[in-house]
């Protein structure tokens, strides 16, 4: 079921159709807002526009990373899930052999 949401990002108010509740994107509203607030902080310079883009780029590059980190997690999961299954026939083979 979609649920109507409506956040706030730097002072722009969206309403969204989404899978997620409310709460969700009322958290990831808090934590984009306060990341561009760190921006517009700490660089005084700094414009909206520019902020929403750095949060942006950087919850990009947190995303992409954690797709890495799972492509590898994944791979070790296969090779793991590949050793068990060869102890399990070898563990097996040995059982035979103990029994004649």
């Amino acid at each position: 079921m979609k649920n109507n949401i409506t956040i706030s990002i730097a002072g722009i108010e969206l309403r969204l159709l989404a899978e997620e509740s409310q709460e969700h994107y009322t958290r990831l509203e808090g934590i984009i807002n306060d990341y561009i607030g760190k921006m517009m902080h700490d660089n005084p310079k700094c414009t909206i526009s520019e902020a929403i883009i750095c949060a942006s780029l950087e919850y990009l590059n947190r995303k992409n990373a954690a797709e890495r980190r799972v492509d590898i997690l994944e791979q070790q999961l296969k090779q793991l899930n590949y050793a068990i299954t060869k102890l399990i026939s070898e563990n097996e083979q040995l059982r035979k052999l103990n029994d004649v």
